[in-house]
């Protein structure tokens, strides 16, 4: 039997990597960004 989450992993490898939106995660929201 496979381990609890081994078809997450597997769905997880497929996915391309996350390059065009990267400052989105590195950059903090300026405050126009945020919605109230």
């Amino acid at each position: 039997m496979a381990p609890v989450g081994a078809s997450l992993c597997k769905a997880m490898d497929r996915l391309p990597p996350a390059t065009v939106d990267m400052a989105l995660l590195k950059d903090a929201p300026s405050s126009h960004e945020i919605e109230d």
